[in-house]
């Protein structure tokens, strides 16, 4: 077992993170004015130190899911490279845009 599965092994640290974001509020800058406090309904909170590494665990299984239908890919000194990562960035390789579709 390994990736998100491994992650989120008896649902423990899925509840604790839940947990994190329950109840919370908002309020956004508007021009020069706040708005009223609101409740937070998806998502998670720019500048929240957990926000890459939860979006990492989601992406991972996206890709994990999706790698394997792409035909695609580039080659590099015998490698096919179909995917390079960084941050929030993800391109997908290919030697013609046919591959892409």
């Amino acid at each position: 077992m390994g990736g998100i599965e491994a992650v989120w092994r008896g649902r423990r640290l899925l509840k604790a993170v839940k947990g994190l974001y329950k109840d919370s509020e908002t309020t956004l800058k508007v021009g020069k004015e706040m708005t009223d406090w609101f409740e937070v309904q998806r998502g998670v909170g720019q500048g929240c130190p957990m926000s890459p590494w939860l979006f990492n665990i989601y992406l991972d299984r996206v890709l994990k899911e999706a790698l394997p239908l792409f035909r695609g890919g580039a080659g590099l000194n015998n490698c096919q490279i179909q995917v390079t990562m960084f941050a929030d960035n993800t391109v997908l390789l290919a030697e013609s845009e046919e591959e892409l579709k």
